[in-house]
């Protein structure tokens, strides 16, 4: 198998921790066998998807396997033994990061039920952080990505520990904020729905039993809200905010803020504008 090993971060984690919210150190998709780690005190946690082989993982004396299809979580600050199981050659995509981001959404998620997590594959994200930092030599690139990227994993490894009505509310509360922070990104329940991995029907179903609507109907409400703030601060023209809020131009957008508030937003502008003086 061929190695491929990225080394973002020239400090060691031994001579952290600084004050970066997030910070990763590498991301390596290796083939390997008889590896033995002891981890008495890091400041990384240490990430692993094993696409071959075993691993033995003992925390405070007890042992956990963790085998093809497994995905490993080393907590930081923790005592840790993990050794490849004997003469058994193991490929795994391994990557090391840490920050408070990174504290925060382990501590909330509850991520320390477990080191462990059977079947649950995080080998797409791996694989993605790893394509992307090769391409972009750009340190601050990098570490923007992964920290996505990471907070999606920890996610997706929230779900795994949870019942199907945790899971939902956790998935319908999620699918909330992907909206507030990407309200121009979606056009459909069905295209957040796929973003999200999971039924349109029941994921839509879900949402409206929550918060009253359906998630598209949400996010137009968030975008009428985004762009009646934009045109009262003045700062951006009609076809700029339309662009922002990605709308395909500045007829299209005026024509949907007509249909929701009765006014063309140089109308609603113009308004707020006399109210004003």
């Amino acid at each position: 198998m061929k190695k491929e090993s990225l080394i973002i971060s020239q400090c060691y984690f031994e001579n952290w921790p600084n004050d970066n919210p997030f910070s990763i150190q590498q991301i390596t998709n290796v083939s390997r066998t008889n590896r033995k780690v002891e981890r008495k005190y890091s400041e990384s946690y240490a990430l692993e998807y094993i696409i071959s082989g075993e691993i033995e993982v003992n925390e405070g004396g007890v042992v956990t396997v963790a085998s093809a299809g497994d995905t490993l979580l080393l907590r930081r600050h923790t005592p840790h033994f993990y050794n490849d199981a004997i003469n058994k050659n193991v490929r795994a995509i391994h990557t090391t990061f840490c920050g408070s981001m990174c504290d925060l959404l382990y501590d909330n998620y509850g991520l320390s039920a477990r080191v462990v997590y059977k079947g649950v594959d995080i080998s797409k994200q791996l694989k993605a952080m790893l394509d992307f930092s090769i391409k972009n030599k750009d340190i601050n690139e990098q570490t923007a990505y992964c920290s996505g990227v990471i907070a999606e994993i920890f996610y997706k490894l929230y779900l795994s520990l949870v019942g199907d009505e945790t899971q939902i509310s956790g998935t319908v509360a999620y699918a909330k904020v992907v909206i507030d922070r990407h309200i121009e990104k979606f056009s459909s329940n069905e295209e957040l729905a796929e973003f999200l991995k999971c039924s349109v029907s029941t994921f839509t179903k879900n949402f409206k039993k929550k918060y009253g609507i359906t998630p598209i109907e949400y996010q137009k409400q968030k975008k009428i809200e985004s762009a009646k703030q934009l045109l009262i601060d003045g700062k951006l023209s009609v076809k700029e905010i339309a662009n922002h809020l990605g709308f395909c131009d500045a007829a299209y957008f005026s024509a949907y803020f007509k249909k929701y508030t009765g006014l063309t937003p140089k109308e609603y502008k113009k308004g707020e504008k006399n109210e004003k003086e």
